[in-house]
């Protein structure tokens, strides 16, 4: 029998929680739920329902940091341990789905094989990241306000660096010694050998044996995820290249099933009820599983009728 994992990152907003896993929930489902340390809200509600699960650690998650990272690969590693399905479903506390459970578990049950997680090679023109995507790997980070990052070049005297320096000095002026310090003193940044570097959304459906591959790789090469502690964005970067690089192409499909609104904010937006045309559009997409970060238990109200008339 084919089981399904949903995978939950959340940080707040609990009652939105337990709305997407009730909509979710569904036979041969399962749920694991990884609530940021930094949330007070109270999840007890959810607790109740028999086939969710909670990470044994609630790690401190901060945006576009190493810490993203860390987060899912404990995720990983205890849902493999428990044994709990044949594919993981990674979604945010924000997302839900834009078709029924049975359309969902019969979609997935028959592209068992099959690896949904988007790619994109750094430094090629299909990259839309600034400079292709060179400064996420050829820079190191340096966190200056919330959602905000410097990426610091060291030894190199260009305009890019210097624009850089110069965001330390507007939001985190204490840090400027630090900015210097990486471009006059740190050795320049290579990349772990072997491996293409692939961009893409941190979202993904991964089959567990794919998993498995992606937890033996990071445990016998250490220095993959130590080098990405300097990267700009890592959870964009880090199980995209492991995919792209240790699973054949011919498994991959280069799609997260989800539709996200990106607009030119470091986020993607909020899918509002306002955006009537867009849901659906999702729902008779048959490749478009779930939206990403709906705004309001209204909007996924007016999404539950959609569906329910489909």
């Amino acid at each position: 029998m084919f089981n399904i994992t949903y995978l939950i990152f959340a940080h707040n907003n609990a009652k939105f929680l337990y709305n997407l896993i009730s909509q979710l929930n569904y036979p041969n489902c399962n749920f694991y739920i990884h609530i940021d340390k930094k949330s007070q809200e109270d999840f007890s509600t959810i607790q109740n329902i028999p086939n969710v699960y909670f990470s044994s650690q609630r790690m401190s998650i901060g945006w576009g940091d190493i810490t993203m990272i860390n987060a899912l690969i404990l995720c990983c590693q205890e849902i493999v341990s428990l044994n709990l399905g044949d594919t993981i479903v990674f979604l945010s506390g924000q997302d839900f789905p834009i078709k029924s459970n049975e359309y969902i578990y019969q979609y997935l049950s028959s592209r068992v094989n099959e690896n949904f997680i988007i790619g994109t090679p750094i430094l090629s023109p299909a990259c839309n990241w600034e400079e292709h995507g060179r400064r996420r790997i050829e820079c190191y980070a340096l966190r200056v306000a919330n959602r905000k990052i410097a990426t610091i070049e060291p030894h190199k005297f260009t305009l890019a660096n210097i624009k850089q320096i110069l965001k330390v000095s507007l939001y985190s002026p204490k840090k400027i010694s630090k900015a210097l310090n990486i471009y006059y003193k740190y050795p320049i940044r290579q990349h772990p050998v072997g491996l293409q570097v692939y961009a893409g959304e941190f979202w993904w459906v991964l089959p567990v044996k794919s998993i498995k591959t992606i937890l033996s790789y990071i445990s016998s090469h250490p220095d993959f995820i130590e080098f990405h502690k300097n990267t700009s964005n890592p959870d964009e970067i880090v199980f995209n290249t492991l995919i792209y690089n240790l699973i054949s192409k011919e498994c991959i499909n280069n799609t997260c099933l989800r539709y996200i609104k990106w607009k030119k904010s470091p986020s993607p937006d909020n899918v509002t009820i306002e955006d009537q045309d867009i849901i659906k559009e999702c729902l008779n997409n048959p490749d478009i599983l779930f939206i990403r970060k709906i705004d309001s238990i209204k909007t996924c109200n007016f999404i539950k009728e959609l569906i329910s008339k489909h």
